[in-house]
Formats: C-alpha cells, structure tokens, sequence
C-alpha cells in the first residue's frame, strides 16, 4: 500500500497517495460572513471541482466565480487566490499530480507549455466526464493511472483538439505483446513503468495505443484476467477464498470481492455454491 504523501499548495496540507503519482482528497472550507481574500501558491499540478458551495478563484491567467460543477486549475508553482462567496461551507474534490506526469502527457502531446490553460471551466454538459473522473480520483484509494493520465491530457487540451501521432504497426505489436504477457502474468504484480518499459513506450502513450488496440486499458484488462482466474480456481478447486485472491494477484481481499461482484454479479462464495 502507498504511504507517501503528496503536496497540492506550498506548505499546504498533505494528500494522501493513490500511487507514486498522484494524490487526492475531499476538502472543505468553512463559510464566513466577512470572508478574507487567500493568497497561495501551488506546489504541485492540480485540479478541484466544485462539490457545495461557490468561491471566487483567480490566478494570473484568469478569474471567475467557481460554483458547483466548476472545475478549478492550477500549475505547478503557480500563485492563486480564493474568497468564499457566502456563508455556505465549500466542498472540493482535489487531485494533485507530479510534474513528472505533466511534463510527459505534454512531450507526448506536443504541446508548446506544460501547464493547464484555463484556470476555471465552468460546469456544462462538456465538462460532465472531467468532473466525474475527479470525484472519482480523490474519492478512491485505488490507484487509477490511465485515469490520471487521461484526465490530465483532457484538461491540457480542453477546448481544442488533442494532438498527437498515431500508433505505428510496431507500437501496436509491442502493445499485443504486453497484453499477451498480462494475461499469463496476472499474478505478478506488474506496474504501469514495467508494461511501457517492456513497450519500449511511454507510460501515457502506451495507455493511449493500449486502449486503441485492445478495447481497454491495461489496468483493466489486468483485473480481468485476474478475475477469470479466479473464477476457475474458485470451480475447480476448494482453496479457500482469501488464497484464491492473493494467488491471482489481488492483494486486498475487499477489493477482490468488490470487482468480483461486479464482474460476475455474484460473490465468490456464491459461485463456488454454484459449482
């Protein structure tokens, strides 16, 4: 389990990690009738959406009321300012991610700066899949990487199109390969940094031409296999359920159970009962 701890402001609160990558947390400020004007500075790449409440966010590339819905950027070392707008408490989702990520989505991307473009994206229907990928972020504690680095991609070229070089025939048999090497070593527990080494890629555009190619993205094509596995030792064996879920890879017994029922829709018990 990941224990470190990662900054999103300058001698801000710490949030917990999801991965070495990046880490995430709900936040709340308390409402006042006189609210003062914060002065900060972020340490980190980061990202918030709106849950409750309003504020007014500005950085040097923008400004603007932020409400529920919004979504709120900040680069790294960047200076911002915030004021409450009412009263009424202010709830955020908040990720924070290492520059490192950034700094790869934007080479792979081709982009001319390595930093968000708007400060504020007000909430719309076009935002509705940026806004539940960062709930979705800050919320678990499973580590999500291909999320991560697709939201930030997302948020790098929101309002323009995604930039970008096709997969070449090579790229696409490398990525073939891996997701062969998944399905025989799904016990193993192989990282992200391991699955592009081997596709002599990077980390995000080994996501990308993955999902092209195969349907999904690695993390999920991992589990899968994981979880067929598991199936079939759960049917042909009496192991008992807790080594059948650290054998096929699952180091957290809950989870396992959780993405087994998902899956199937029945608990592990109840489909060994059906055997």
């Amino acid at each position: 389990m990941v224990t470190s701890v990662i900054h999103a402001e300058r001698d801000g609160y710490p949030l917990p990690s999801r991965s070495l990558m990046y880490g995430g947390s709900h936040l709340q400020c308390t409402g006042r009738a006189d609210p003062p004007l914060h002065m900060r500075r972020y340490e980190n790449f980061c990202f918030s959406v709106v849950v409750s409440g309003s504020l007014e966010y500005a950085t040097d590339a923008g400004s603007g009321l932020a409400e529920r819905g919004a979504i709120l950027t900040g680069n790294r070392q960047e200076a911002f300012t915030y004021r409450l707008s009412s009263t009424e408490p202010v709830v955020r989702s908040l990720v924070a991610v290492s520059s490192e990520i950034a700094t790869e989505i934007a080479a792979d991307l081709d982009l001319s700066r390595t930093a968000f473009p708007a400060p504020l994206l007000a909430p719309s229907g076009q935002t509705l899949r940026l806004y539940a990928a960062i709930r979705r972020l800050a919320a678990f504690e499973e580590a999500d990487e291909a999320l991560v680095f697709q939201t930030v991609a997302n948020l790098m070229t929101h309002g323009r199109a995604a930039p970008g070089r096709d997969a070449t025939q090579a790229e696409q048999r490398r990525v073939r390969q891996v997701a062969h090497y998944l399905d025989s070593a799904f016990a193993e527990p192989i990282t992200l940094d391991q699955m592009a080494e081997q596709a002599n890629l990077s980390r995000f555009h080994f996501i990308r031409v993955f999902r092209e190619v195969i349907g999904e993205t690695p993390r999920k094509h991992l589990i899968a296999a994981r979880l067929r596995a598991a199936a079939d030792r759960l049917l042909e064996t009496r192991e008992p359920v807790i080594s059948v879920a650290l054998n096929t890879g699952f180091n957290d017994v809950s989870h396992f159970t959780n993405s087994f029922r998902r899956a199937f829709g029945l608990s592990p018990r109840q489909l060994r009962a059906t055997a």
